[in-house]
């Protein structure tokens, strides 16, 4: 985790713009999440290259897409998990009432 420029370093990760992941801290019964982050949310997928990503809390289609600002590394260390959830068609993805870029 880059606390500077915001990115996550995850080798190889294939992940690609726009693309829903689901963020896991690794921990059962311990909430440490990456700070800036909560263990459990979806977020999408910004500024992917080969290695690093940025996360954002809506998709670029929603003109929004500021990358989320990741203010410090957890203790958990290799236990925070990324799972792809896909990528939506542009469209069919609107922000819920559980969405954290849109809650009051």
């Amino acid at each position: 985790v880059s606390t500077s420029n915001n990115t996550i370093t995850i080798n190889g990760h294939g992940y690609i713009d726009d693309e829903i992941v689901n963020y896991h801290d690794g921990q059962e019964d311990a909430d440490n999440p990456i700070k800036g982050l909560v263990s459990g949310q979806q977020y999408y997928v910004h500024s992917a290259t080969t290695n690093t990503f940025k996360l954002s809390l809506t998709p670029s289609w929603y003109g929004d897409e500021a990358a989320i600002s990741l203010t410090g590394v957890a203790d958990a260390g290799t236990a925070h998990t990324f799972q792809s959830l896909g990528k939506p068609a542009v469209g069919v993805e609107w922000p819920g009432e559980n969405d954290l870029a849109y809650k009051v």
